[in-house]
């Protein structure tokens, strides 16, 4: 059909009556009004509404499944507006101007709809509607998805460092306020202690007790903190072999670290391991519990977790041994070498005490071979840092004993001579006595033997 009629050839187009297939008819067309290039767009919107849906957007059947009589599907095309087809937000809204039952608010021209059809297909704005700013930027970062994602990844990143690192302030102001605060806790507590009726000198016990009395006086404003104190003077106390006294003070310390500190605090996990070692004896399924529940509380991969989960292997191996179960003992000490370790480094002293625990264990459980290299190690790693001489002469003991179970009297002998040179109690020098008689024995000397043991 011509769109303009020419005044001198009006032959060359007839409109004697309406041609259209009703399915694909335009409003205009059902309505006998003059088709135009509106038409052509409306066709062209049912064509591809039909092949992205799989079907047209008006029903051609009634309710009773009989097909619909032409003046209902008059009525339905040119009354009802189209219904989204769902596909996508701009794919919608292209398809329905396309499809508008009013001419004039179509598409001016197929070029138009080709144009936002393409601009679907590149992830554009259309044209068709005023798009808003947050979905120019969703089309925008969808083009361009590796570098929005590179971009996504690095704000991601960047926000995730600054709020760890805004949180490590906090926690670092906060560690540092309590570090000030031991401090000024640990200068006092010396002076806060009295010796006893008589004497001149403070004994390490009375200087403990002073100390536990000072946190629970000072320190009610932060009973967090108040809660750390009390769990390192209580396993001072442990060390001091003030047992009754270390119960107390860790099951204080523990239920301040339990209603005020996180479930994961190391210092808390510390606690309830320290507490299990100090409950061997007394109630061993309390300190089973809370040696298992230090162990698999803290989690974390870092040297404050590590070092509580040792603790918690130390009192585990300790139970074991305290049961009889050698072989639990033992696996318990090597974990417990291993979380050493992992908190302190493997040069550190610590990993000294580690290593002669676990060689204890291992010739406890039968296993000389492995207590000899984990007392050797011990030996060489107390050559190179610093050692307590308690330490030194329990460690020297120990090799001894180690030495006579392999056969090697001369070493034992003299290691044993050298221990009895140096200060020690009389408990200790008697056990050194001892084993230097089984040592004398073994190198075939009776009568050296015989003067070990008077």
């Amino acid at each position: 059909k011509l769109l303009d009629e020419l005044p001198d050839r009006r032959d060359l187009t007839l409109e004697a009556s309406t041609a259209l297939t009703p399915r694909y008819a335009a409003p205009e067309q059902l309505l006998g009004r003059p088709a135009t290039t509106a038409t052509d767009v409306y066709a062209a919107g049912l064509v591809l509404h039909e092949l992205l849906t799989g079907h047209l957007p008006h029903a051609d059947a009634g309710d009773d499944g009989r097909p619909l009589a032409l003046a209902e599907r008059v009525r339905q095309v040119t009354q009802r507006p189209v219904p989204a087809p769902g596909l996508d937000r701009e794919l919608d809204t292209v398809l329905l101007t396309a499809l508008q039952v009013d001419p004039a608010l179509r598409y001016a021209t197929v070029e138009r709809f080709a144009d936002d059809l393409h601009r679907v297909l590149d992830l554009r704005p259309i044209l068709a509607r005023p798009v808003p700013t947050w979905r120019r930027l969703a089309l925008l970062l969808r083009r361009h998805a590796r570098v929005s994602l590179a971009a996504g990844v690095a704000l991601l990143a960047l926000l995730a460092a600054g709020a760890l690192a805004w949180q490590q302030g906090r926690e670092s102001a906060a560690q540092r306020q309590r570090a000030d605060a031991v401090r000024a806790f640990v200068f006092a507590m010396v002076a806060d202690a009295e010796p006893e009726q008589g004497q001149t000198d403070v004994s390490g016990r009375e200087i403990v007790a002073a100390a536990v009395e000072r946190a629970r006086r000072e320190l009610g404003h932060d009973p967090r903190l108040r809660g750390e104190l009390l769990s390192e003077l209580g396993r001072v106390s442990l060390r001091l072999q003030q047992v009754e006294p270390s119960v107390q003070v860790l099951g204080e310390a523990l239920e301040l670290l339990q209603r005020h500190a996180p479930a994961d605090d190391p210092a808390l996990q510390r606690t309830r391991a320290v507490l299990a070692r100090a409950l061997i004896g007394r109630d061993a399924q309390r300190a089973t519990q809370l040696a298992t529940q230090a162990l698999q509380a803290c989690t974390r991969d870092d040297p404050d977790c590590a070092d509580a989960r040792a603790y918690a292997r130390y009192a585990l191996a300790a139970l074991a041994s305290w049961k009889g179960d050698g072989g639990a003992a033992l696996n318990h000490a090597r974990a417990m070498v291993d979380e050493t370790a992992r908190a302190n480094g493997s040069e550190h002293p610590a990993m000294a005490q580690a290593l002669e625990t676990l060689a204890t264990t291992a010739r406890n459980a039968g296993e000389t071979m492995e207590a000899a290299s984990a007392v050797e190690r011990a030996q060489a790693l107390g050559q190179r840092a610093p050692m307590k001489a308690a330490n030194r002469d329990r460690l020297d003991l120990l090799q001894a004993l180690i030495d006579i179970e392999l056969g090697r009297y001369a070493p034992a002998r003299d290691r044993l001579q050298a221990l009895l040179a140096r200060p020690g109690t009389d408990l200790e020098h008697s056990i050194q006595w001892r084993v230097l008689t089984t040592a004398e024995l073994g190198l075939g000397r009776p009568a050296a033997a015989l003067a070990a043991a008077d």
